[in-house]
């Protein structure tokens, strides 16, 4: 796991009542490209040489959910209509941040078919038609999961 993060400035949203989420100071945290990078939807990811590996390893996949990884805001429940979700993701499309999502646990299991709380980075893999987990093993090793 990476010591640090980059940053999507966006409010979080819930997608069922409208309220934005207090406590997020306005981003999410996520460990895609070069780190501490700050990005807004549209911007396109930055790679450097130490995340060239983790580059060519999300290249095929699309889309890609990079699932906020801030462990100060580990319960996302919306204050208003008190619905329980997972952790936002920003998508990625194209290497371009599209979107950030905030699914239940329920359409989360829908929509990838795993039935676990994710962090870090899903994505779709075209040729092997399934969604896949981006596993770093903290030793430069990647693996699809």
């Amino acid at each position: 796991m990476r010591e640090s993060y980059s940053y999507v400035e966006t409010p979080v949203i819930c997608p069922i009542c409208g309220a934005e989420f207090e406590n997020t100071d306005g981003h999410i945290r996520i460990v895609i490209g070069a780190l501490e990078r700050w990005y807004r939807i549209g911007d396109a990811i930055r790679w450097d040489r130490e995340t060239e590996q983790e580059r060519l390893r999300v290249a095929p996949l699309a889309p890609i959910y990079a699932f906020d990884l801030d462990d100060d805001y580990s319960v996302w429940r919306c204050a208003r209509c008190k619905t329980l979700f997972d952790a936002p993701a920003a998508i990625v499309v194209a290497n371009r941040i599209t979107s950030v999502c905030l699914l239940t646990h329920e359409e989360t299991r829908a929509l990838f078919g795993f039935d676990r709380t994710f962090s870090g980075i899903v994505g779709y893999h075209p040729a092997e038609s399934r969604w896949v987990i981006v596993q770093d093993y903290g030793d430069g090793s990647w693996k699809y999961v």
